[in-house]
């Protein structure tokens, strides 16, 4: 612990003396633990601030575990004062195995076209893994726009050169008491932080699992809160993961990687007398393979008949064979 607080020492008396690098980036991040394991969700922007019609990078990463499925981005429309120089953002992210963990990321290109801080659009993820699926959110990030001219860099005064009054011995005192406060504080929060590292792996292993019925439940309520701001294929999408996780998880069938009509045939030859069960499944799923690839455009209130046709499926399965 001794020499931790001289090297901290040490590298905090480096750091003032030298001149500070102007910054260039600039990134908000979120770091959520979930029943399959540790998600971190950054968004980054190059340059951090930028002056008007600039154009600015901005980056989405996503590290997940290797398990985990991640879906397509979801993008809320962009405020009136941006615009996107990307015909379409939520397609072909970049892919990084690190490990047991996978890195997504998504770029873009935003110019900003009013003055002050501009919100960036709404961003998030629906990962599908073995107990359900759920849709995580990116932190919310701001992009800071000054004006068209440069501050200037000319000073109203003459220099005078510098200024050296020189330190009292109470200064120095309270400078030398300052900075051992300091160096305890640092030293007392990364052993905090490692302490809360080695408990995270068991109070994940205490974590009972969340039963299917609940898991679709509260993807439907996202769902519900996001309609009017997706797009009606990404509506549909989630939609139909959400109800393919939880046949997985209440019957035992592969739903994820089985079109419909597999379903409706496994579902036949299970429950061969539950026909309006089959044919609500059938109807929910069809629906989203329409807007899927043909882009069909519904109703708000056909939508919302499809979360209640959803919301009604938990208890009219019967639970999975030996057999799978």
């Amino acid at each position: 612990m001794r020499s931790i607080a001289v090297l901290v020492s040490l590298a905090l008396l480096g750091a003032g003396c030298g001149p500070r690098p102007e910054e260039h980036v600039r990134a908000a991040e979120r770091s959520e633990v979930r029943a399959g394991g540790r998600f971190v969700l950054r968004s980054e922007l190059r340059p951090g601030r930028a002056t008007l019609g600039d154009v600015v990078g901005w980056r989405l990463t996503a590290e997940v575990p290797r398990r985990a499925m991640v879906g397509d981005l979801v993008l809320s429309p962009p405020d009136s004062s941006l615009e996107s120089m990307d015909e379409n953002p939520q397609r072909f992210p970049h892919l990084e195995a690190r490990g047991d963990r996978d890195v997504w990321t998504w770029s873009r290109r935003i110019q900003g076209f009013a003055l002050g801080p501009l919100p960036l659009p709404y961003a998030a993820i629906v990962v599908a893994r073995p107990s359900g699926a759920d849709t995580l959110a990116f932190p919310p990030d701001t992009l800071f726009v000054d004006s068209l001219t440069a501050a200037p860099r000319d000073s109203i005064e003459p220099d005078r050169g510098v200024l050296s009054p020189g330190l009292r011995q109470v200064d120095r005192t309270v400078a030398a008491a300052g900075a051992l406060l300091l160096v305890a504080l640092i030293a007392v929060a990364a052993w905090a932080v490692r302490r809360m590292l080695r408990r995270a792996p068991e109070a994940e292993k205490a974590l009972a699992p969340e039963p299917p019925a609940a898991i679709l439940a509260r993807a439907l309520d996202a769902l519900a809160l996001e309609l009017d701001r997706l797009p009606r294929d990404a509506f549909y999408q989630r939609l139909s993961g959400a109800v393919r996780a939880y046949l997985e998880a209440a019957t035992g069938i592969p739903a994820p990687e089985r079109t419909t009509r597999e379903i409706e045939e496994e579902l036949l030859r299970r429950a061969p007398g539950d026909a309006a069960t089959r044919e609500s499944v059938a109807r929910l799923l069809r629906r989203s393979d329409l807007a899927k690839f043909a882009r069909a455009e519904d109703e708000r209130a056909a939508a919302l008949s499809a979360l209640e046709e959803a919301r009604a499926l938990p208890g009219r399965f019967p639970p999975p064979t030996s057999g799978g």
